[in-house]
């Protein structure tokens, strides 16, 4: 019987979230600014898709210009360091910041502390 009660709870803890994965959610590693911007406005297209699942293809150029192109629309971006973030501006959603880390095959962009936006090639 106590063997049952200790692979139960070894089963549990196993499937519960511990404070390892708490802890590395938290200690995430952002780019810096300066790093964040070189890797991402090199004028190479981005497949961006947002957490509501939209998807486009975006690019950022050195000088704080960029494009976005997503469904019928094609549109013209600006970009610029702010602080610790990286701001977009787009005249469709306005101004979005975000903080980048760098994953396998792109960057993921948060914006308060939440995923928002992944950045792929």
């Amino acid at each position: 019987m106590i063997k049952i009660v200790r692979l139960g709870a070894a089963v549990v803890s196993a499937l519960t979230p511990t404070g390892g994965i708490v802890r590395a959610q938290a200690e995430r590693e952002f780019l810096r600014p300066a790093q964040a911007a070189k890797m991402l406005a090199d004028s190479r297209p981005w497949s961006a898709t947002k957490k509501d699942g939209r998807d486009a293809t975006v690019s950022f150029n050195p000088d704080g210009s960029g494009t976005f192109k997503g469904g019928p629309f094609a549109l013209s971006t600006k970009w610029e360091i702010k602080g610790e973030d990286i701001c977009i501006t787009m005249s469709v959603t306005g101004v979005t910041c975000h903080r980048f880390v760098r994953v396998a095959g792109g960057l993921d962009g948060y914006t308060n502390g939440a995923l928002d936006l992944q950045l792929r090639r």
